[in-house]
């Protein structure tokens, strides 16, 4: 039978849709974690847009680990990930009013206590850990970022973040989760900037610097077995 143009146009009909799907088909990505983070991973979504889908949660924005263990369903979604990039530490770190149920902030030196012990930082952890392995998404943990000027207002404690990322290594160890050392980069970055008093801020500053979204791009990449963006 002679091949005429209805029977490309018939084959183009088959053959594009399923070519177009791949086309557009990309890794996903949740992020899980507060607002520091939520700057680089921003940063990274913008870099790896071609090749990476990273998604944030809609309507939840848990400010410790305890509200995240709470909310752990509400922040997977109905959704299909092949990583999930968390970290919950820095509002387990704020020091609040021991006599309200809700977190209202108060300095350590006029009574404030940690919203979160390290006993109870290990156990959600450990909680969180185990729900997001469900998921059988790849999982890597960020650590918890510097503090800058911690004792400034007291509402802090300097070395703390240190403190809590040894606990969430141990963890993280335990379930054989990689670990992305965000901590020890900005360190590394510390003296070529001047410390802020707010910690969101002095991370801005330092981006400006140098690009603290590198390692989880780096990172993300490695995991998902991406190749670099040729320059």
């Amino acid at each position: 039978m002679p091949f005429n143009r209805h029977h490309l146009i018939g084959l183009l009909l088959v053959v594009l849709p399923a070519t177009a799907s791949a086309q557009i088909e990309k890794p996903r990505v949740l992020f899980l974690g507060d607002s520091v983070h939520r700057q680089m991973i921003s940063a990274a979504a913008n870099e790896l847009n071609d090749s990476v889908r990273i998604e944030f949660p809609r309507g939840v924005s848990p400010s410790n680990s305890g509200a995240a263990l709470k909310q752990i369903d509400e922040l997977l979604g109905n959704g299909e990930w092949d990583l999930i990039y968390f970290n919950f530490g820095l509002g387990d770190l704020l020091h609040k009013d021991p006599r309200t149920k809700e977190i209202r902030a108060m300095s350590k030196e006029v009574g404030g206590v940690r919203v979160t012990s390290p006993d109870d930082y290990q156990k959600n952890l450990d909680a969180i850990v185990e729900r997001l392995k469900q998921t059988d998404a790849m999982l890597v943990w960020a650590h918890t970022t510097p503090i800058a000027n911690a004792d400034s207002s007291g509402l802090f404690e300097a070395g703390s973040a240190a403190e809590y990322n040894k606990v969430a290594e141990k963890v993280m160890v335990r379930h054989e989760v990689p670990v992305n050392d965000i901590h020890a980069y900005v360190m590394a970055q510390f003296k070529e900037v001047d410390k802020h008093p707010d910690n969101l801020q002095y991370l801005k500053a330092l981006q400006n610097k140098s690009p603290l979204h590198k390692p989880v791009v780096e990172v993300i990449r490695k995991l998902l077995g991406l190749s670099e963006e040729p320059h």
